[in-house]
């Protein structure tokens, strides 16, 4: 896991030999409504498709505040093919929320390690890890769940036969 991947939103781009039309289709077979009011359980999403676009979030069983909100493009690509473009994002009220903690935590945090340092105390410096402890609470399950969202889409496209190889032409690149 590399740094960039606990920021609470994610960019990627999947392509696939598929035409996009029938990527469209793929992704839509994958999402349904919400759970109460679908009936099959083996739709890997839960969304909506407004014209070429899908708002779309991973169907689980439980309750997680931390799942990405997905959005997703399907474009023609320039190898013949489509080109999916993803976003993933954390739902706007967690991101408050956990931004406000953190902002909290850290004024406090701050308040309390200078009271404590200037009485010339070092533990007053463990008030500094709160708001730590604030952006590791939001970004490390968003990090896992995003993760496994771009599995499971990755898979939705790798039914797709393989893209074709670029023609080799001997010649230098000019």
């Amino acid at each position: 896991m590399q740094l960039r991947d606990l920021l609470p939103w994610r960019e990627l781009i999947i392509d696939t030999s598929w035409s996009p039309s029938v990527a469209a289709i793929e992704l839509r077979k994958s999402i349904q409504g919400p759970p109460p009011l679908s009936g099959g359980d083996d739709a890997l999403f839960s969304g909506r498709v407004e014209g070429g676009r899908f708002h779309f979030s991973r169907r689980v069983a439980y309750k997680n505040s931390f799942l990405p909100v997905i959005q997703a493009v399907v474009e023609p690509s320039h190898h013949d093919g489509a080109r999916v473009r993803i976003r993933m994002r954390l739902h706007a009220f967690v991101l408050v929320f956990v931004l406000a903690w953190t902002a909290i935590a850290a004024v406090f945090g701050v308040a309390v390690a200078i009271s404590v340092v200037s009485r010339g105390r070092a533990m007053g410096l463990v008030g500094l890890l709160a708001p730590l402890f604030g952006v590791a609470i939001g970004s490390i399950p968003f990090a896992l769940e995003a993760r496994n969202a771009e599995r499971l889409l990755r898979d939705v496209f790798a039914r797709a036969p393989a893209l074709p190889e670029a023609q080799k032409t001997g010649g230098a690149y000019r």
